[in-house]
């Protein structure tokens, strides 16, 4: 690994820990505006310095529609263990994709959001952080977020938001009262 980018890593990493322990978060929203502005390949390279170095027990839960393959390739999960979760190449980073917890759709409507939220802590209570992969939003009164406790966010911009006057993400974290725990500038996309 180029020896700058390793220590933009680093740096990134030890910013994201202290915020985490600053702002007592564990359950990470990780969303933007665009698509295609890095979320998935912040994801796939700074938790697993993240992990190394500051020893986290981290879980990237994807909740996007697709597949991603930037995460499923650079992470190569192998098979899923009982709790639906895939650990990674990387010690103490693991993988969980929404699709993998489809049998949650055939419970009644009624029942869903209890049985959810208790599965999903019942599957966390070991991390020290859960980073949740949202799709990309554009503000509507239909916005929905994952049925998820959320702690905080980190914000993925790239040049392609920058320079937008209108900040959607943004505004729907603060009319959810979500605190912005970190802004990362992806300037590879």
């Amino acid at each position: 690994m180029d020896m700058t980018l390793e220590k933009h890593l680093h740096n990134l990493a030890k910013n994201i820990d202290y915020a985490l322990r600053i702002h007592e978060a564990k359950y990470v929203l990780v969303a933007s505006d665009c698509n295609g502005e890095g979320k998935s390949l912040f994801l796939s390279e700074c938790t697993p310095v993240l992990t190394q170095i500051y020893k986290k027990k981290v879980l990237i839960y994807d909740c996007q529609s697709e597949r991603n393959d930037v995460l499923e390739t650079r992470l190569s999960q192998e098979a899923a263990n009982s709790q639906f979760i895939r650990p990674t190449t990387t010690a103490g980073l693991d993988y969980l994709h929404g699709d993998d917890l489809s049998f949650l759709k055939n419970i009644p409507e009624a029942e869903k959001v209890s049985t959810q939220m208790s599965h999903f802590n019942e599957m966390t209570k070991d991390y020290d952080v859960v980073f949740i992969n949202m799709k990309t939003l554009k503000r509507a009164d239909k916005t929905i977020f994952p049925i998820l406790p959320i702690d905080g966010a980190i914000l993925v911009r790239s040049s392609k938001s920058m320079g937008d006057k209108e900040k959607f993400i943004t505004n729907e974290l603060i009319d959810r009262e979500i605190p912005i725990i970190g802004l990362v500038k992806n300037e590879g996309i």
